[in-house]
């Protein structure tokens, strides 16, 4: 018996080696990330349930990543295992398994500063644009990446070297084949379920309060980045994720939800309905929507934020129609665009501006406009590949995407794109030579985004480099909107400003509402000073622009016109933030995660309260109406949408 543990430790010490490391690395891994975030974790009573579902995860995950080579090590003949090469491949597999994880745990604090959580799809989603985002980390991150780099490979070199003098001397036939059915059952019960549940383990059994860094710190990182690309299959279907609701019940409440008479809708099964413009012109309005970067309401002293670093447009929100309860749908660009461009809701998959089917032929604004003769434009001062914005635009109705490359000889370049003083020139130019038919102008800022450079001298600066960003980014809209307030084209122009997003969305809620908070004003000769008070969504932004433009259409878009709500109407806006979905109605939210029961708060106070059935059930059926209707491709534009 000892003759064959000995053998056996032989031939499995490699595999134990790689385990046991891995599972004391991502212990103290997790304990420090525990200590930095103290206050957060002791304010849940967090500490044991971290490390409880920590070690069950990561035991988990380790299991996953040996059994495959466990798997070809007990099938192969001896005489290949001691051959040089073989011995290699199995050293460098985990030398490169232990780097990976080394190398997201640290950088999971940089991370969690950012986005409060760790790495997640966001994360992989980065890898593909490598020069916007290495320049990035590289002006506010030099020295972490150097070491990052410095560590990874002493990482690899020696668990390399340890690693492959232990795989160099496998155990005899016979041995492998003793311990072959229980190593695997063991891989497969403690990693393929790591559960006693009627379910295998996955990250809803992390979710043990409402803090959401709290819950995530129970996953390793690469943990959670893997769960989260094998989670992509489920984009297609939201129900796998918050629960089932009939299809006519999602279909019916939704529509029931948009505030319109049945007459109205056109087709049976969807939301394609005909709007009727408040605004009777002679002539059309143009278009001219600027999507302001990270813009979030907590930069503006008249959203009561705790800075005056917004005083032009605080100024300019006396001129137009001004929004105090605007929300964002999500804490990525892409989201902000999703809502504001297509008015398409958020969900658990990716945002549509990325999704297959959403590619052509999709309901935009720019291809509601384009099929009543306007000119469609997108104005970007970055990379417009980034984040697919060229594919999409260009598919879905816009004639033009204006980019970085389009700028000659701009007066300032950072590493998102020009200046948003280069940007609005430009927009200036493209909008004067457009004038001869009506237009639409998408602009996208790239100026307030980190690493946070800005032509210097423009605005007073301290030593907050970010506050700095913000203003500059302010100063340049100010100076556009003054000057397109005395050009001609000022008179039949309808203009929006709003956040894609706030700038951080973090706190100790499930979904950090204040976060979702944006600013948004509707400006031009036609709009009345007011400010609307009710909740708003980025959703209903669509169709209050085509409203107030005098542009009457059919479309599917479920956003509500502002003009035509009743003034009693409290409002509502629906969140997505990663996994958890929001159902925002007056000063109540609820809440769905993963596999788990709504939770209902009281938002004004951020208290809980009993859950709502009725709106439970509404929640539910907006969380599931996105995947059904891109699945089923019933957000193109309808025949008769002229």
């Amino acid at each position: 018996m000892f003759q064959l543990l000995r053998q056996t430790r032989s031939g499995l010490s490699g595999f134990v080696w790689f385990f046991l490391g891995s599972l004391l690395f991502l212990s103290l891994a997790r304990i420090s990330w525990v200590l930095l975030y103290w206050d957060r974790i002791a304010a849940v009573q967090g500490f044991w349930p971290i490390v409880r579902v920590g070690i069950q995860l990561d035991v988990s995950l380790l299991c996953y990543l040996i059994f495959m080579p466990l798997c070809w090590y007990f099938i192969s003949p001896n005489r290949w295992l001691q051959k040089p090469l073989m011995t290699a491949l199995f050293a460098g597999y985990f030398a490169l398994a232990a780097s990976v994880i080394v190398l997201l745990e640290y950088n999971t604090p940089m991370f969690i500063q950012e986005y409060d959580l760790r790495p997640n799809r966001v994360f992989v989603e980065y890898l593909f644009y490598p020069k916007e985002v290495f320049s990035m980390l590289w002006s506010d991150h030099a020295l972490v990446l150097v070491i990052a780099v410095i560590l990874v490979l002493l990482v690899a070199k020696y668990s390399f070297h340890a690693l492959r003098q232990q795989f160099a001397h496998p155990p005899p036939r016979y041995t492998q084949k003793l311990i072959f059915i229980p190593m695997i059952l063991l891989c497969v019960l403690m990693g393929g379920r790591a559960s006693v549940d009627h379910r295998p383990a996955n990250p809803s059994i992390a979710a043990f309060s409402e803090d959401h860094l709290a819950n995530d710190l129970g996953m390793s990182s690469l943990y959670k980045v893997l769960f989260a690309l094998y989670d992509l299959k489920n984009e297609a279907d939201a129900s796998l994720v918050y629960g089932h609701l009939a299809t006519q019940k999602i279909d019916q409440i939704v529509r029931d939800n948009m505030r319109l008479d049945e007459a109205q809708f056109i087709q049976a099964g969807t939301t394609h309905h005909r709007q009727i413009a408040t605004n009777q012109t002679n002539k059309p309005l143009n278009l001219v929507i600027i999507l302001e970067e990270s813009l979030g309401a907590q930069f503006s002293k008249r959203l009561r934020g705790q800075r005056d670093l917004t005083p032009n447009l605080d100024r300019w929100a006396d001129h137009g129609m001004w929004l105090e309860h605007l929300y964002a749908t999500g804490t990525r660009s892409v989201r902000g665009i999703e809502a504001v461009v297509t008015g398409f809701p958020p969900s658990p998959a990716r945002s549509v501006v990325k999704l297959g089917l959403a590619q052509k032929g999709f309901s935009t604004l720019a291809s509601i406009l384009a099929s009543k003769g306007y000119d469609t434009e997108f104005i970007y001062g970055g990379e417009s590949h980034f984040d697919n914005m060229r594919g999409f635009f260009l598919g879905n109705g816009f004639a033009r995407v204006i980019d970085q490359q389009d700028y000659i000889k701009p007066n300032f370049v950072s590493t998102w794109g020009v200046s948003d003083e280069d940007l609005f020139h430009k927009v200036h130019q493209r909008i004067l030579a457009s004038q001869d038919k009506p237009f639409f102008k998408l602009v996208f800022t790239t100026s307030f985004h980190a690493p946070f450079e800005y032509p210097k001298g423009k605005v007073p600066e301290t030593e907050n480099v970010e506050y700095n960003n913000v203003r500059y980014a302010d100063y340049a809209l100010g100076q556009f909107l003054a000057q397109a307030k005395d050009a001609a084209y000022w008179q039949n122009t309808l203009f929006l400003v709003v956040a894609d997003h706030d700038a951080r969305a973090r706190g100790r809620l499930l979904v950090p509402v204040r976060h979702f908070h944006i600013p948004g004003l509707l400006l031009g000769a036609s709009i009345q000073p007011q400010i609307y008070s009710s909740v708003a969504s980025q959703l209903d932004l669509p169709p209050t622009l085509l409203s107030l433009m005098g542009i009457s259409s059919i479309h599917p878009m479920i956003g509500h016109d502002l003009t035509q709500l009743p003034a009693t109407y409290a409002g509502r806006a629906l969140l997505q933030y990663e996994r958890q979905y929001a159902y925002l109605e007056g000063s109540h939210m609820l809440v769905y995660r993963p596999h788990r029961a709504p939770t209902q708060y009281r938002y004004t106070k951020l208290a809980h309260e009993p859950v709502d059935p009725v709106l439970a059930e509404k929640a539910l059926a907006h969380a599931l109406w996105a995947s059904k209707t891109y699945q089923q491709q019933q957000y193109g534009m309808h025949p008769n949408g002229r």
